[in-house]
């Protein structure tokens, strides 16, 4: 009896668990608000950008508009892949690179398109993403907020409005990681209310699909 018993048993769950290695995944994770930019922005590699700085300064002059953005893409690159063990000198991590990049990047970019240019505004907020890695949080403050300004002056949504939101939002995590966590918050709940009107934003659109690599804390 228990060993027929056992053999129903066997024959049920067998096909069962068939089933279960051959079905497809139940549920798959929906595009978010910045999936876009993880090909873009935020997924540039720093050697291609350096490639394409040198390339344009070639073709264009140090001046050009694309030079000043490419400059700011690739501070934003450095900081954003700066594995620098946090034991070193903060002069020797990859932001230290990143700084005279972005400062330059704002001089042009100011130049060509003015302070009012969300272009600009991505300028202002990576040379302070930069500051902030080398703990020169209080010197890059008022750049960052004036992005910031800017976030909340924007109505309509654009590739650029989404650039700017999601590079401020790397801030605030830097803002963590050098233990400025009240600044960093409220960073956060004012670019929830810029972006969805609150300070609550839903975990699918604030998930890691902005983030492309991990955040190395101390």
């Amino acid at each position: 009896m228990r060993l027929r018993l056992l053999s129903v048993l066997f024959g049920v769950l067998l096909p069962l668990g068939a089933a279960a290695q051959t079905a497809a995944p139940a549920t798959t994770w929906a595009p978010t608000r910045y999936a876009p930019l993880n090909e873009g922005l935020l997924g540039a590699a720093v050697d291609d950008l350096k490639a394409q700085l040198a390339a344009a300064e070639a073709k264009l002059g140090p001046g050009a508009t694309e030079v000043g953005i490419l400059l700011a893409r690739l501070a934003y690159a450095l900081a954003r892949t700066d594995n620098t063990p946090w034991g070193l000198p903060y002069t020797q991590r990859q932001h230290a690179q990143a700084v005279p990049l972005a400062r330059r990047s704002i001089t042009i970019l100011e130049a060509n398109l003015g302070p009012n240019s969300l272009e600009t505004g991505k300028s202002y907020i990576i040379y302070a993403h930069a500051l902030a890695g080398l703990f020169r949080h209080p010197e890059g403050d008022p750049w960052a907020r004036k992005a910031l300004y800017m976030l909340e002056a924007t109505k309509a949504d654009s590739q650029d409005k989404l650039e700017l939101e999601a590079i401020l939002r790397h801030y605030a995590d830097e803002l963590h990681v050098v233990h400025h966590d009240v600044e960093a918050d409220e960073y956060i709940d004012r670019i929830n209310i810029a972006a969805f009107g609150t300070t609550a934003t839903p975990d699918m659109i604030r998930g890691e699909a902005y983030a492309p690599g991990p955040i190395v804390r101390p």
